[in-house]
């Protein structure tokens, strides 16, 4: 019985033939003391006729050789060969990459290696070949009840970041091709995005070794990371900086506008959202800054139309080079009103984001005395009330000169107005008061500023709103245990 071959076998499976001959091979599998000869093509022939329970009897059979089950793994179908991987109790390296090399990584397999103490580096180098839409499979099917991994945690993190959805577009559509194309890369990507996030999540001892990686990965994580509602220990947040301050938008000096919008106005952003920033990187921040004027741009040259006062007022704020700040009200000071021509607003709306902009950089506590007494015109009451406690002897007077002017009689009727609406704008309504949330229990800054656009937040889904507050744990209990 033991000199039946594999050839036997292949004419076990023709028409009229199986029937006589599935009994022979049934009969060899349970056979005491089966050769190593013929236990490959047994068990060939089972995992091409039998049932799963016949396969599964018969690979754990405990005088099976492994060259025996790395046949059977190859021949048999992916989610069976899984399955006897996962309940084989001493699987080798060798058999799982038989079967991977066999029917591919799969998810099933990465589960079923990975329950094997020994083999978990293997599990993860299964893992991070896997596709995005395996991965989240796998994470989403693995036990509850058992802790998963680091490393294979660690490995489908990178198999989700190494699968990005294409962005590029097919040739030859029409408008309406190219305008639903866009939709479905769009929606592709959110989808992307929340089943990386849903493996990053839960693993925050993870952060910031995955945003330090310099890789389009640790690009996508720090992106991530930062356009989540969540508070980031300082050592994260120090990681995602690069992300934070756009460091890899290059050298582009045909577009010196894009690229003060995109660094200057993105890392306000988040300059609101984490006011830790100002303490733990104004290094970064400063040389943000510089970077920008490096690259081009200039306030006195852009200062002309009310959009472009946006890179100016993210200056103003968040800015702690005293030089900087000293050129920029050079530049608000010298700036004058598009004529009625090249006009794309009105003069008052390009008057008042001037004067937003000089009370920015009054507010800035190292914009220099001398600087601001110069802004001191176009300031509000409230700024002017800040300004009069600076050291600056000449300051001070110069702030209540401007306040006795503003004051008299002679003042005109536009000043009045503006002093009015300052101040009305200064003192919030009871509605407004009940509806924030307490300052010391928000430790991420303003959750609720719309992101400037998909390029400075980093991904496609947009800001989680909060308008209303909710006691909510900081990492959501895992899926996965």
């Amino acid at each position: 019985m033991a000199s039946v071959t594999a050839a036997e076998h292949h004419h076990s499976n023709e028409p009229g033939r199986s029937a006589a001959a599935l009994p022979v091979w049934r009969e060899l599998a349970e056979t005491v003391g089966l050769p190593q000869a013929a236990q490959a093509a047994v068990g060939e022939a089972l995992a091409a006729s039998g049932t799963a329970a016949q396969c599964a009897a018969f690979y754990a059979r405990t005088d099976l050789t492994s060259a025996a089950r790395i046949r059977m793994l190859q021949t048999i179908a992916p989610k069976e060969a899984a399955q006897l991987l996962l309940h084989d109790p001493t699987p080798s390296a060798e058999q799982i990459h038989a079967a991977v090399t066999a029917h591919g990584p799969t998810a099933d397999i990465v589960i079923a290696c990975a329950q094997h103490a020994g083999l978990h580096t293997t599990a993860a180098e299964v893992a991070g070949r896997l596709s995005a839409e395996q991965a989240i499979q796998a994470a989403r099917r693995w036990p509850r009840r058992e802790p998963m991994p680091e490393l294979l945690h660690i490995a489908l993190i990178d198999a989700m970041l190494a699968d990005i959805p294409s962005r590029q577009l097919p040739e030859g559509l029409d408008r309406d091709q190219i305008r639903e194309a866009e939709e479905a890369i769009f929606t592709a990507e959110q989808l992307w995005e929340e089943h990386v996030w849903e493996l990053l999540e839960h693993m925050p001892n993870l952060w910031e070794s995955l945003a330090r990686q310099e890789s389009m990965a640790g690009r996508h994580v720090q992106w991530l990371l930062l356009g989540e509602p969540i508070h980031l220990p300082d050592d994260v947040l120090y990681a995602c900086l690069p992300a934070a301050t756009h460091a890899w938008w290059g050298r582009d000096r045909r577009y010196p506008e894009l690229t003060a919008k995109i660094r200057l106005c993105g890392l306000q952003t988040y300059v609101h959202r984490f006011p830790r920033l100002r303490e733990i990187a104004q290094d970064w921040i400063d040389r943000t800054v510089a970077d920008v004027l490096a690259d081009g741009w200039s306030p006195s040259v852009h200062c002309r139309y009310a959009y472009d006062w946006d890179p100016v007022d993210a200056l103003a704020e968040i800015s702690r080079d005293p030089r900087h700040l000293r050129t920029t009200v050079q530049a608000v000071l010298a700036s004058t009103a598009p004529d009625r021509r090249h006009r794309l607003e009105s003069e008052e709306h390009w008057e008042s984001r001037r004067a937003t902009a000089a009370n920015g950089l009054a507010r800035n506590p190292c914009t220099p005395d001398a600087a601001v007494v110069q802004l001191l015109p176009y300031l509000d009451e409230f700024t002017i009330h800040l300004a009069a406690g600076r050291d600056l002897q000449a300051l001070r007077r110069g702030c209540a000169a401007e306040l006795t002017r503003r004051q008299s009689p002679d003042a005109s009727s536009a000043e009045r107005t503006q002093r009015a609406t300052a101040r009305t704008r200064l003192v919030p309504s009871d509605r407004t008061l009940s509806a924030q949330a307490d300052p010391e229990l928000d430790s991420v800054g303003d959750l609720g500023e719309v992101r400037l656009n998909s390029v400075v937040s980093g991904h496609a889904r947009a800001a989680p709103s909060t308008d209303s507050a909710a006691e909510v744990s900081v990492v959501a209990p895992s899926p996965f245990w």
